[in-house]
């Protein structure tokens, strides 16, 4: 004994408006002497290429944001490597001095 699986009221109304609504909007539109099939393929064309435009348009300004944050970094990182080579250079200098004021209190400590 199976039981007949039951629709509810609500179910049934939009199961009907999922096939008589593209009907009836078919038929308005040959009514009006258009062709309501080419209405509806057009439509979703035309959505599909509005779609790709807005990709194509973010797409460009992402490229452009991201092309000025490069831009942004490799500045900075050059900016870096200047200071530390010239900080770099000064330690050099400091560390022969050093060595030089090492030799000389050695010299002396020897005398």
């Amino acid at each position: 004994m199976s039981r007949k699986p039951r629709l509810t009221v609500f179910s049934r109304f939009l199961i009907l408006m999922l096939i008589v609504g593209p009907l009836a909007f078919i038929g308005a539109s040959y009514y009006h002497g258009e062709d309501g099939i080419q209405n509806i393929k057009d439509f979703f064309e035309q959505r599909k290429e509005r779609n790709n435009e807005i990709r194509s348009s973010s797409a460009v300004e992402n490229a452009a944001q991201i092309n000025s944050e490069q831009t942004y970094e490799i500045r900075k990182l050059k900016e870096e490597l200047d200071y530390k080579q010239k900080r770099l250079e000064e330690l050099y200098r400091e560390n022969d001095d050093l060595k030089l004021r090492i030799k000389r209190l050695e010299k002396q400590l020897n005398e």
